[in-house]
């Protein structure tokens, strides 16, 4: 179920936001603009219903303060107001408006306004979620790589070392014990990568 955080002075608009998306969605309402950041940063939702003009803070401010807070993916955000005009219009946008809609707010509108940026907000963090996991994978590997090669060119000093009747026997012990140690900790490091990998699968990857 998705969070909507629904921002509007005027308590009429959030009692009619409430009922239309309630059903469908968590709705959170608020009516102001200060304690919609605060809100935002505490329980980050899914889309934002932003009226323009609020009474203590402008709804373009709010727009960009949540845009620095949350650069990728963005959280959608739809405007509404009753005052849109081509230059507020060209201003919505500018600020990185996902969308707007003019009150009276039409039910069967605001859904599918809804629905549409929610779709496209959650293609957008699954596609974020795939790009994480394949660095973290291609990380992972380049690592075991590297410790692999390591581990080899330790073990041929140790049978180089075996082979040189002059080297002294403690010597040959203290580098089998690294070996040993450093093998023991490759095997740790490499089941913590898998099992990190599997949790971040499970997430991307959801059975």
């Amino acid at each position: 179920m998705a969070t909507i955080l629904c921002v509007d002075d005027d308590t009429i608009i959030l009692a009619a936001l409430q009922e239309i998306l309630s059903s469908d969605h968590r709705v959170i309402l608020t009516r102001t603009g200060g304690e919609a950041l605060v809100i935002a940063e505490r329980d980050p939702p899914d889309l934002m219903l932003l009226d323009i003009g609020l009474e203590d803070m402008d709804g373009f401010e709010v727009l960009d303060n949540i845009r620095q807070l949350y650069p990728s993916p963005q959280i959608p955000v739809i405007f509404i107001t009753s005052n849109m005009d081509e230059e507020r219009e060209r201003d919505a946008f500018k600020h990185e408006a996902s969308d707007f809609i003019r009150k009276p707010l039409m039910p069967i509108q605001l859904k599918a306004r809804v629905l549409n940026q929610l779709t496209v907000f959650a293609a957008q963090k699954s596609l974020l979620d795939h790009e994480k996991y394949e660095i973290y994978r291609a990380m992972a590997q380049s690592t075991q790589h590297i410790l692999n090669n390591f581990l080899n060119q330790m073990m041929l000093f140790e049978l180089t070392a075996n082979q040189i009747d002059q080297f002294p026997n403690d010597v040959k012990v203290l580098i089998k014990d690294v070996i040993q140690n450093s093998a023991s900790k490759v095997e740790e490091l490499t089941n913590i990568q898998e099992i990190s990998a599997d949790n971040i699968r499970k997430t991307v990857f959801p059975e």
